[in-house]
Parts: structure tokens; sequence; C-alpha cells
């Protein structure tokens, strides 16, 4: 599905494996149960559960996603928004994200400010450069978090979540 300057809007699930475009409009959509593929510049996305998901974003205001099983993104000049995901794999450029809750996540990041809400397993962070990340909370029993940093600041809690 493509559509250049418009919106689309999406039922509230979807089981079916999609592919979907949309450039200078806005897309509205619920969970989605089979493989998503999602390329939005210059638009704004607000999506519901994802089961396994591929996000290109650029020049996007708002991306929006409720819970993520998998989670690839690409960022670029954009802002993400997720509540709990299990594995997150994030490319961030000139971009912001906030996530309430990551289990796993491998997350480069360059000029950008990030928040993660609550770290359950690990944290790996191989470029880190030129930018802000806050960690409110650590899970009791997480295992690892590895940041290579160059120019950037790092916020990690050191109280222990239940």
């Amino acid at each position: 599905m493509s559509q250049k300057y418009g919106n689309i809007n999406l039922p509230d699930k979807d089981n079916h494996e999609m592919e979907i475009e949309v450039k200078y409009g806005n897309l509205k959509g619920g969970d989605f149960v089979g493989k998503l593929a999602l390329e939005a510049k210059y638009s704004n996305a607000t999506l519901g559960n994802l089961k396994d998901a591929v996000l290109d974003i650029a020049y996007a205001g708002d991306v929006e996603i409720g819970n993520a099983e998998k989670l690839m993104v690409d960022a670029r000049y954009s802002g993400l928004k997720a509540q709990i995901v299990n594995r997150l794999q994030l490319e961030s450029k000139y971009s912001n994200f906030k996530i309430e809750e990551v289990v796993d996540a491998e997350i480069e990041a360059k000029y950008g400010d990030g928040n993660i809400n609550r770290l359950k397993n690990s944290l790996k962070m191989e470029e880190f450069d030129y930018s802000n990340l806050k960690v409110k909370a650590l899970d009791k029993a997480f295992k690892e978090v590895n940041i290579n940093a160059r120019y950037g600041n790092v916020k990690m809690a050191m109280a222990i979540a239940i």
C-alpha cells in the first residue's frame, strides 16, 4: 500500500503481512499480527501492538506504537515513542526516542535524545555520538549494559527496579 499527500486509516487489527509507504500524510492503524514493513517520510504514524516490524522513518514528527515483540527502526530527523518492546534494534540519527520498557536493545544514536524508563535485560550501544541517553530504572536481573560513547551524556539510574 502506498499513499502520497494523503492519510491512511487502517482497521484495529490486521493479520496480514503488510508493506506500507506513506509520504506527506499520516498513518493510523491498530495491531499488526503479521509482519509489517513501514516507510514513513514527512509523516506522523500511530500504531497499536506489533509482532515483527521494520520501520524506516524520516522527517516524521511523531511515530507512536504500542507494544512490540521485534522492532527494527531506522530513524532520521524523527520522533519515536513505544511502550513495551522485547527486542529492539534502533539506528537513530538526529532523532529522539522514548521507550517505556525494553527487554533487549541494540541502539546506534547520533545527535539526539533517548529515554528508556525501564531496561530489563541488555543494552548494547556500539555507536553513541553527540547524544543524550537517560535510563530511569534497571531491572533487578539485568545482564549487560555496554555503551561506547563519544561526546555523549549518559544518565543511568543506579536504583534497581523490581
